[in-house]
């Protein structure tokens, strides 16, 4: 190790020293020269600090064992089921005694109506999350996932908050497909009455096997499975009408449409 952190050292500096080669061979004005080289000179301050503190890092994991909570966090940041949960009893017996202030009372949020606190379903296990980024807070035991480096909800172990009411529909199907596995199919929606309407038309859409434990929001999912349903048969109705057609015209090229009828007066039948 000490031959690789002195390599890693003099190959820093001698990155540093062609760059001030570069500036002073550069042909600069004297003013823009005095400034290259000023910010050169912070720029290896601040990568050699960064170098050593990450070699000291290396060299104290060798002398000195993790406690007990930095290796449950280690645990935790790779997934481990029982880490994470240990996590949350830490956080929740600090709330206790600190009472930290409440949470927001107006957040959007999907919980399970299960009166028991589950586990947290574990990141590696949520196979609709395959592509998304995860980070573990080792201070609370929750988990956020993110897609292209933001943030877009947090599973808290017994709910999955968004920070956004606007949260884009394929955000918001990850979060139901996470919520079925982990609260089953019987779920609670709470925040902006725009994320509820939402919610629904998302678990309508996707058919997701999903019921709400909201009266007003499993009534909205059934009506809008009925019109479902119905725009379904009306379609199915027009392809079998159209699948008729083309069978007979198949069976008889020739034959020329139907003539119409004799047409009728608005007041009825001609006498």
């Amino acid at each position: 190790m000490r031959t690789r952190h002195q390599a890693e050292y003099r190959a820093l500096l001698e990155r540093h020293r062609t760059v001030r080669g570069q500036i002073r061979n550069g042909g600069l004005p004297a003013l823009e020269r005095k400034a290259a080289y000023s910010v050169s000179a912070f720029e290896r301050a601040r990568e050699l600090e960064m170098l050593r503190e990450q070699q000291w890092t290396e060299r104290e994991s060798l002398t000195r064992p993790l406690t007990y909570r930095e290796w449950v966090e280690m645990m935790a940041r790779q997934g481990d089921e029982a880490a994470i949960a240990q996590l949350r009893g830490w956080a929740y017996a600090e709330r206790r005694r600190h009472r930290r202030q409440r949470e927001p009372e107006y957040r959007n949020r999907i919980t399970g109506l299960l009166p028991d606190d589950r586990d947290p379903l574990p990141p590696k296990r949520a196979r609709a999350m395959e592509d998304w980024d995860r980070q573990v807070d080792t201070a609370t035991g929750n988990v956020d996932y993110r897609r292209q480096g933001e943030r877009q909800f947090t599973d808290e172990g017994w709910a999955l908050v968004f920070r956004s009411n606007e949260a884009e529909s394929e955000t918001m199907l990850a979060g139901l497909l996470l919520a079925r596995q982990k609260f089953g199919p019987d779920i609670d929606v709470q925040g902006s009455e725009n994320f509820r309407a939402r919610t629904v038309m998302v678990v309508v859409e996707h058919r997701l096997d999903i019921r709400f434990g909201d009266a007003v929001l499993e009534a909205q999912r059934l009506k809008l499975l009925n019109l479902q349903a119905q725009q379904e048969e009306l379609l199915r109705a027009a392809r079998k009408a159209r699948t008729a057609q083309s069978r007979r015209t198949a069976r008889d090229p020739q034959r020329p449409p139907p003539k119409p009828g004799p047409e009728q007066s608005p007041d009825g039948p001609d006498r």
